[in-house]
């Protein structure tokens, strides 16, 4: 079993050894040690960081000041992690080693003759009797009738090898060395322990500098394909390897490719596509390749896979990911021949986006770059500035343009980004003056819910009492602050069904100031309560047109605000029943017997007065054939006001739907329709007339233009005309830290890699998910060979004879 060092076994053992019996000597004014020298303390550099891998430094383990030393037993162990053993010696008896033993300063141990009683080393901790991770047993006893050693001394030296190196993102400080001392045992020649201290030994193993290997590279081949005709296939190989040409370096450890090959299908058909078609990829994965995608489409092919399986290895080399057969469809009838691509491109999905205004107006499109830009949508970017700070002319037009690739500075992050531009537009900055609308509300207190949509005039909760609020005066908003009331109209009487008749009494108009008041803040004042109040209606007048009650919730002819009173005449002489209202929803019969509910203003809610035969009352109250339900309330008006709201402070931002170079010469805006992108993105605006400020006869900054929407009319004052530009945000390999490895660098294909939350670099960062890697592609070009190649070959070789002929005839003719 594996334990403690057996001291008494060692006593013993030395006791027989040296013949003697057991004494006790005096004991050295310095305490006994065992320790270690090392020819090193740190290893590497902590500012160039080399690597250090392969380097091999010695340790020496010394016992110091020990008297009548007769024997040691000393377990060690270091750590593997970083450093292996190579070789060891055991330095006794001192007579064999008599001079200082580097890295310890001094001799060997032990007078002869010696006797080894355990020396083996494991690093895999598996040594027989030893303690729990003991890597190295060594013990070594004189033997009688040698003396006793007294002094300090080197029991024995390792050579390690340092096998393994922490890179900086790991451990940016480095590691410790450690060898530690498991158990040890020192005895005299009478086999009594001796009392002693241990010191164990750190050294400081410096990381090495991090440098990326070539990145991955997605390759297509061959890189120039010609010579082929219509009818014709061909193959592509598309090829997973490293940005230097060489294999790919399985520190990428890529788990899984999309990557879409764009072609001219003018010219191409993709008629067959092979994922992975030497098995290579799979063979990396316990559980192979699966294919997610394989799709062909008439310009493009859609490939995505992934490795699967708990255990794999790391994918490295040169590896053919999918094979391509095209077929040659069509060849032009042109010279020179069109050269077209093959090329690795991913679409830009528009998950990231803005529309971005530019700040100096109309820019030249020439010279975009430095212009300064501010963010209008989406709106939680509004106001965000944005620099241009670089620009890619894919299309060689010498302008800015639809499909450019631009490099953008937003100030607000202070982060770059590689955009795409998709749109450019035209966009008109407008203040607004005011705003002309109209809308309707229901003069009453209650909640808008699916029952009751109407806008109403409060909403206090004070109509939920179950009495109502009859006669409702006071403050309420519309949809914007009120500036000026054109004028405010009443619909008294107003139906619940909300139809074309609506109300039923006579519309009238109110005065500012003697009925309603206009608020600073834009609210207005009911000062006139709106409210008819209706007497004792009774039968089908009440139940709109029944005759008969209707159990528990009758409905009411008009929009009721509040009930006053409710009577029951028998029609048998009994005087007049007067019905309790005890508030919303009380049980009963008596004393609750109606009420009012916000929530249903058309209706009289109760449980037994307009309800004879429902249970648990059934019978209990009979009423006689003809009784009469007598109801006084108040019924609600409609009120409808036309206004001009107070402009909005926020500037409205209008572009031109259409062409651009359109925006550019555009003269009258009279009768033409912008899409609002700020503050509210997608609203399509109509100008309907144009106030021409300057008289120049075309649209500029200071005009003013009446633009509706739907019913909402507004006037604007135009404060700037400028270009503005739909960029979408290309996707990165990562845009966490500024200066960190391809920050913000655009991704062209999709690269995925194994998650490593181990490395706390770029681009993982310790993320435990497939991060996409930084990657190159490498394209091809196919020459289309015109149809009409091989006729003019043979007309060029036909000319000669021609020309041959034609010496031959005019000589022949000249000798008659």
């Amino acid at each position: 079993m594996r334990g403690k060092l057996r001291l008494g076994l060692f006593c013993l053992m030395f006791a027989v050894i040296s013949g003697m019996a057991f004494t006790f000597l005096p004991i050295a004014f310095a305490a006994p040690t065992i320790k270690c020298y090392s020819d090193v303390t740190e290893i590497g550099d902590a500012v160039t960081m080399p690597d250090v891998r392969n380097t091999t430094f010695k340790v020496a383990v010394a016992v110091e000041n020990v008297t009548d030393f007769y024997g040691f037993d000393i377990q060690i162990n270091w750590t593997t992690q970083w450093i292996h053993y190579l070789s060891y010696t055991v330095t006794v008896p001192r007579a064999s080693y008599p001079n200082p033993i580097p890295p310890s300063p001094y001799a060997g141990i032990l007078n002869a003759q010696v006797m080894q009683l355990a020396e083996t080393v494991d690093e895999n901790d598996n040594i027989s009797g030893a303690d729990l991770g003991a890597m190295a047993w060594l013990g070594y006893s004189s033997m009688s009738p040698a003396s006793s050693f007294n002094g300090s001394g080197t029991a024995f030296v390792f050579t390690f090898n340092v096998t393994d190196q922490p890179y900086d993102y790991e451990a940016p400080t480095g590691v410790t060395l450690t060898i530690h001392f498991v158990a040890t045992a020192l005895a005299t020649k009478a086999g009594t322990p001796i009392t002693h201290t241990r010191e164990d030994l750190a050294i400081t193993l410096y990381p090495r500098k991090f440098t990326y290997p070539a990145v991955p590279k997605i390759r297509v081949s061959p890189s120039f394909i010609t010579g082929y005709h219509v009818g014709d296939t061909f193959d592509v190989n598309v090829t997973l390897l490293g940005a230097d040409n060489a294999s790919l370096d399985p520190f990428w450890d890529v788990a899984g490719i999309e990557f879409y090959l764009n072609f001219n299908s003018t010219y191409l058909q993709a008629i067959n596509c092979t994922v992975d078609p030497d098995g290579t990829f799979e063979a990396f994965w316990s559980s192979g390749t699966f294919a997610l995608v394989n799709d062909i489409e008439p310009s493009y092919v859609d490939v995505a896979f992934m490795g699967l399986g708990e255990t794999h290895t790391p994918v490295s080399g040169t590896i053919r990911i999918a094979k391509i057969t095209f077929n040659v469809t069509y060849l032009p009838s042109v010279f020179p021949n069109p050269i077209e691509p093959i090329y690795l491109e991913n679409p830009a999905y528009p998950s990231i986006w803005y529309i971005l205004d530019s700040d100096s107006g109309i820019i030249d499109l020439s010279t975009p770059v430095v212009t300064e830009w501010t963010g209008i949508y989406p709106r939680s970017a509004y106001d965000y500035g944005f620099n241009l700070t670089d620009w890619t002319d894919k299309n060689g037009d010498g302008e800015l343009s639809l499909g450019d690739q631009i490099i953008l500075l937003n100030k607000a992050t202070m982060k770059t980004h590689d955009y795409k531009v998709d749109e450019i537009k035209g966009t008109m900055k407008l203040e607004q003056k005011f705003t002309h609308f109209s809308e309707e509300r229901a003069a009453m207190d209650g909640p808008v819910n699916k029952y009751t949509p109407w806008l109403k005039t409060a909403s206090t909760g004070a109509s939920a009492d179950g009495i109502g609020v009859a006669d409702w005066t006071g403050n309420f908003s519309l949809t914007y602050p009120v500036q000026s009331v054109n004028y405010f109209e009443v619909h008294p009487l107003a139906l619940p069904d909300k139809n074309h008749n609506y109300y039923n009494g006579t519309a009238y108009n109110l005065t500012e100031n003697v009925d309603f008041k206009v608020n600073p803040d834009g609210t207005i004042d009911l000062l006139t309560p709106l409210d008819t109040h209706i007497i004792n209606e009774t039968g089908s007048s009440l139940l709109k047109g029944s005759p008969d009650f209707v159990a528990g919730w009758p409905d009411i002819k008009y929009l009721v605000t509040s009930f006053e009173q409710v009577a029951v005449d028998f029609n048998n002489g009994s005087e007049i029943y007067q019905a309790t209202n005890y508030g919303f929803e009380e049980e009963g019969p008596p004393p609750s017997e109606y009420w009012y509910e916000d929530w249903w203003p058309y209706e009289l809610e109760s449980w037994w007065t307009t309800d004879n035969t429902s249970a648990p009352w059934l019978g209990q109250y009979t009423w006689p054939d003809g009784s009469q339900l007598y109801v006084n309330y108040t019924a609600a008006s409609f009120i409808y006001i036309d206004y001009k709201a107070q402009p909005d402070p926020q500037p409205y931002f209008m572009e031109w739907p259409d062409d651009y170079t359109e925006f550019l010469t555009l003269a009258d805006p009279t009768n033409t329709t912008w899409m609002q992108i700020h503050p509210a993105y997608n609203k399509m605006w109509n100008a309907t007339s144009w106030e021409d400020v300057d008289s120049n006869g075309n649209l500029t900054v200071g005009d003013r233009l009446t633009m509706m929407l739907g019913t909402l009319e507004a006037v604007f004052e135009v404060k700037a005309k400028s270009t503005d530009i739909k960029a979408i945000e290309l996707p990165c390999v990562q845009d966490v830290d500024p200066e960190a490895a391809f920050y913000t660098e655009p991704t062209i294909v999709s690269i995925a890699g194994f998650p490593r939350p181990d490395r706390t670099m770029s681009p993982w960062f310790g993320r435990n998910y497939a991060l996409p890697l930084p990657h190159e592609v490498e394209n091809s070009e196919f020459e289309a060979i015109p149809e009409f190649s091989n006729l003019l070959a043979a007309l060029f070789l036909t000319l000669p004879l021609v020309a041959v002929a034609a010496k031959l005839t005019r000589k022949k003719h000249g000798s008659q």
